[in-house]
């Protein structure tokens, strides 16, 4: 998808989608067996993940061009 110059918005969110979902109850279902740090890593990336599935205008990573703070998302601290 990433490769495809003819890859749509639409295409792409309706994939982060489906894979949200999938991995949301992956998470759900086996994040007990993993180790803490991990089970942390992949929450955080599924809160990305679900955040850039839901954008309906423009990918949260650019906006007005100015780049999404990923750190600020987690954490509420600005550098």
């Amino acid at each position: 998808m990433s490769k495809d110059p003819n890859t749509s918005y639409l295409t792409v969110q309706a994939e982060l989608v489906q894979q949200s979902r999938y991995l949301i109850e992956y998470q759900i279902q086996r994040g007990s067996t993993l180790t803490s740090d991990l089970n942390t890593e992949l929450k955080a990336a599924l809160a990305h993940l679900w955040v850039s599935a839901q954008n309906d205008v423009e990918f949260p990573f650019m906006k007005d061009g100015v780049p999404f703070d990923w750190r600020v998302f987690e954490t509420g601290i600005r550098s």
